[in-house]
Protein backbone atom coordinates (compact mmCIF):
# COMPACT_ATOMS: atom_id res chain seq x y z
CA UNK A 1 0.00 0.00 0.00
CA UNK A 2 1.70 3.03 -0.80
CA UNK A 3 0.99 6.03 1.77
CA UNK A 4 2.42 8.93 0.12
CA UNK A 5 0.33 12.20 0.14
CA UNK A 6 0.21 13.03 -3.69
CA UNK A 7 0.33 16.96 -2.77
CA UNK A 8 -0.84 17.96 -6.09
CA UNK A 9 -4.21 16.40 -5.68
CA UNK A 10 -4.48 18.34 -1.90
CA UNK A 11 -6.80 21.84 -1.59
CA UNK A 12 -4.40 24.68 -1.77
CA UNK A 13 -4.18 25.59 2.03
CA UNK A 14 -3.10 22.03 3.14
CA UNK A 15 -0.92 21.23 0.61
CA UNK A 16 1.28 24.65 1.31
CA UNK A 17 0.83 22.87 5.44
CA UNK A 18 1.39 19.39 3.87
CA UNK A 19 4.84 20.86 2.13
CA UNK A 20 5.91 22.98 4.79
CA UNK A 21 6.34 20.42 7.22
CA UNK A 22 8.24 18.38 4.85
CA UNK A 23 10.76 21.51 4.73
CA UNK A 24 10.60 21.55 8.73
CA UNK A 25 11.61 17.94 8.50
CA UNK A 26 14.58 18.60 5.81
CA UNK A 27 15.41 21.73 7.84
CA UNK A 28 15.66 19.46 11.10
CA UNK A 29 17.79 16.44 9.72
CA UNK A 30 20.11 19.06 8.61
CA UNK A 31 20.64 20.88 11.67
CA UNK A 32 21.09 17.72 13.35
CA UNK A 33 23.45 15.90 10.76
CA UNK A 34 25.39 19.69 11.13
CA UNK A 35 25.14 19.26 14.96
CA UNK A 36 26.41 15.79 15.26
CA UNK A 37 29.43 16.47 12.66
CA UNK A 38 30.53 19.22 14.83
CA UNK A 39 30.52 17.12 18.18
CA UNK A 40 32.93 15.22 16.89
CA UNK A 41 35.77 18.25 17.27
CA UNK A 42 38.19 18.21 20.19
CA UNK A 43 37.70 21.93 20.56
CA UNK A 44 34.93 24.48 21.32
CA UNK A 45 32.92 25.68 18.80
CA UNK A 46 30.09 28.53 18.71
CA UNK A 47 28.01 30.38 16.15
CA UNK A 48 26.91 33.38 17.38
CA UNK A 49 24.71 36.16 17.34
CA UNK A 50 26.75 39.49 17.70
CA UNK A 51 25.22 41.08 20.70
CA UNK A 52 25.81 42.25 24.83
CA UNK A 53 26.71 39.30 25.48
CA UNK A 54 26.49 37.55 22.16
CA UNK A 55 23.92 35.02 22.10
CA UNK A 56 24.66 31.26 21.03
CA UNK A 57 22.96 29.79 18.32
CA UNK A 58 24.96 26.56 18.10
CA UNK A 59 27.81 25.40 20.86
CA UNK A 60 29.38 21.76 20.27
CA UNK A 61 29.96 19.41 23.27
CA UNK A 62 33.39 20.53 23.48
CA UNK A 63 32.63 23.86 23.97
CA UNK A 64 29.80 22.97 26.80
CA UNK A 65 32.12 20.71 28.39
CA UNK A 66 35.26 23.63 28.41
CA UNK A 67 33.94 27.25 28.38
CA UNK A 68 33.33 27.25 32.11
CA UNK A 69 33.77 30.05 34.63
CA UNK A 70 37.34 30.79 35.03
CA UNK A 71 38.16 30.91 31.24
CA UNK A 72 37.97 34.11 29.08
CA UNK A 73 35.04 32.79 27.37
CA UNK A 74 32.59 31.50 29.52
CA UNK A 75 29.19 29.60 27.66
CA UNK A 76 25.98 30.32 30.44
CA UNK A 77 23.06 28.91 28.77
CA UNK A 78 22.33 31.02 25.57
CA UNK A 79 24.66 33.82 26.26
CA UNK A 80 28.25 33.40 25.88
CA UNK A 81 29.95 35.97 28.66
CA UNK A 82 33.34 37.37 28.41
CA UNK A 83 35.37 38.12 30.71
CA UNK A 84 35.94 41.36 32.26
CA UNK A 85 39.90 40.67 31.92
CA UNK A 86 42.37 42.44 29.75
CA UNK A 87 41.52 39.07 27.74
CA UNK A 88 38.70 39.66 27.86
CA UNK A 89 39.05 42.93 26.37
CA UNK A 90 40.59 41.62 23.24
CA UNK A 91 38.20 38.83 22.99
CA UNK A 92 35.32 41.89 22.35
CA UNK A 93 37.61 43.23 20.33
CA UNK A 94 37.76 40.03 17.79
CA UNK A 95 34.56 39.54 17.90
CA UNK A 96 33.52 43.35 17.18
CA UNK A 97 36.09 43.58 14.13
CA UNK A 98 35.00 40.34 12.69
CA UNK A 99 31.23 41.36 12.61
CA UNK A 100 32.37 44.83 11.68
CA UNK A 101 34.76 43.80 8.42
CA UNK A 102 32.43 40.46 7.36
CA UNK A 103 33.24 37.11 6.01
CA UNK A 104 36.46 36.83 4.67
CA UNK A 105 38.18 38.72 7.14
CA UNK A 106 39.01 36.78 10.38
CA UNK A 107 40.52 38.16 13.94
CA UNK A 108 42.73 35.22 16.04
CA UNK A 109 43.41 36.58 19.28
CA UNK A 110 46.07 33.99 21.65
CA UNK A 111 45.10 35.09 25.28
CA UNK A 112 46.78 33.85 28.67
CA UNK A 113 44.80 31.24 31.06
CA UNK A 114 44.81 32.50 34.09
CA UNK A 115 46.60 29.91 36.93
CA UNK A 116 47.90 27.90 33.98
CA UNK A 117 50.93 27.20 31.66
CA UNK A 118 48.45 27.21 28.48
CA UNK A 119 46.58 29.50 26.67
CA UNK A 120 43.54 30.03 24.13
CA UNK A 121 43.77 30.65 20.39
CA UNK A 122 40.24 32.07 19.66
CA UNK A 123 39.56 32.63 16.17
CA UNK A 124 36.31 34.73 14.94
CA UNK A 125 35.29 35.02 11.49
CA UNK A 126 31.65 36.39 10.02
CA UNK A 127 29.43 34.11 8.49
CA UNK A 128 26.37 34.72 6.02
CA UNK A 129 23.14 33.08 7.51
CA UNK A 130 22.23 29.63 5.98
CA UNK A 131 18.65 28.88 4.83
CA UNK A 132 19.56 25.58 4.86
CA UNK A 133 20.07 25.10 8.57
CA UNK A 134 17.75 27.28 9.60
CA UNK A 135 20.02 29.83 10.71
CA UNK A 136 18.56 33.49 11.19
CA UNK A 137 17.94 36.07 8.72
CA UNK A 138 20.97 37.78 9.77
CA UNK A 139 24.87 37.85 10.11
CA UNK A 140 26.50 35.57 12.54
CA UNK A 141 30.03 35.13 14.18
CA UNK A 142 31.69 31.54 13.81
CA UNK A 143 34.26 31.39 17.00
CA UNK A 144 36.75 28.77 17.45
CA UNK A 145 38.82 28.18 20.70
CA UNK A 146 41.90 26.22 20.96
CA UNK A 147 43.79 25.53 23.97
CA UNK A 148 47.53 25.49 23.49
CA UNK A 149 49.53 23.25 26.36
CA UNK A 150 50.71 19.93 26.83
CA UNK A 151 47.26 18.40 28.00
CA UNK A 152 45.74 20.48 25.43
CA UNK A 153 47.68 19.42 22.16
CA UNK A 154 47.82 16.31 23.22
CA UNK A 155 44.43 15.55 23.43
CA UNK A 156 44.26 17.45 19.67
CA UNK A 157 46.89 14.67 18.66
CA UNK A 158 44.42 12.00 19.85
CA UNK A 159 41.86 13.13 17.58
CA UNK A 160 43.14 14.21 14.92
CA UNK A 161 45.92 11.97 14.43
CA UNK A 162 44.19 8.63 15.80
CA UNK A 163 40.41 9.42 15.51
CA UNK A 164 39.59 9.58 18.85
CA UNK A 165 36.03 10.74 20.00
CA UNK A 166 37.32 14.35 22.48
CA UNK A 167 35.49 11.54 25.33
CA UNK A 168 38.17 8.61 24.37
CA UNK A 169 40.71 11.14 24.22
CA UNK A 170 39.99 12.63 27.48
CA UNK A 171 39.57 9.35 28.77
CA UNK A 172 43.04 8.38 27.82
CA UNK A 173 44.50 11.74 29.08
CA UNK A 174 42.83 10.87 32.55
CA UNK A 175 44.32 7.44 32.79
CA UNK A 176 47.43 8.67 32.83
CA UNK A 177 46.99 11.44 34.96
CA UNK A 178 44.57 9.04 37.77
CA UNK A 179 46.95 6.22 37.04
CA UNK A 180 44.34 3.38 37.80
CA UNK A 181 40.40 3.22 35.70
CA UNK A 182 39.29 3.14 39.49
CA UNK A 183 40.93 6.31 40.31
CA UNK A 184 39.77 7.88 37.19
CA UNK A 185 36.27 6.40 37.65
CA UNK A 186 36.12 8.32 40.80
CA UNK A 187 37.29 11.18 39.71
CA UNK A 188 35.75 11.82 36.35
CA UNK A 189 32.43 10.88 38.03
CA UNK A 190 31.84 7.68 35.71
CA UNK A 191 31.07 4.15 36.01
CA UNK A 192 33.71 1.94 36.22
CA UNK A 193 32.30 -0.09 32.78
CA UNK A 194 31.92 3.62 30.68
CA UNK A 195 35.54 4.10 31.51
CA UNK A 196 36.90 0.63 30.48
CA UNK A 197 34.61 0.91 27.26
CA UNK A 198 35.78 4.60 26.21
CA UNK A 199 39.42 2.72 27.21
CA UNK A 200 38.61 -0.33 24.84
CA UNK A 201 37.93 2.23 22.02
CA UNK A 202 40.74 4.23 22.12
CA UNK A 203 43.17 0.87 22.14
CA UNK A 204 41.57 -0.01 19.39
CA UNK A 205 42.29 3.38 17.60
CA UNK A 206 45.54 3.92 18.82
CA UNK A 207 46.79 0.35 17.83
CA UNK A 208 47.63 -0.35 21.66
CA UNK A 209 47.18 -3.41 22.95
CA UNK A 210 47.03 -2.45 26.97
CA UNK A 211 46.09 0.17 28.86
CA UNK A 212 50.07 0.35 29.89
CA UNK A 213 50.41 0.95 25.98
CA UNK A 214 47.93 3.54 26.21
CA UNK A 215 49.61 5.59 28.91
CA UNK A 216 52.95 5.01 27.24
CA UNK A 217 51.70 6.09 23.62
CA UNK A 218 50.20 9.68 25.74
CA UNK A 219 53.03 10.38 27.95
CA UNK A 220 55.33 10.28 24.37
CA UNK A 221 52.62 12.94 23.11
CA UNK A 222 52.89 14.88 26.32
CA UNK A 223 56.79 14.87 26.52
CA UNK A 224 56.73 15.88 22.97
Amino acid sequence: MNLSIDTARLPGERRINVERRRDQRRLLDSARTFGAALDTLCHPLLIVAPGHPPTVWFANAAARRRLLPGMPLVLDADRLRIAATPAGAQLGRALRLAQLQGPGYPQTVEVRVDDTAGSLVVHVDAIEPCATLDMPAERMLLVEVRERGPSADALNLLCERFGLTPKEAETALGLYAAGSVEALARHAGKSIHTVRSQLKAAMLKTGTRTQAGLVALVGRRLEG
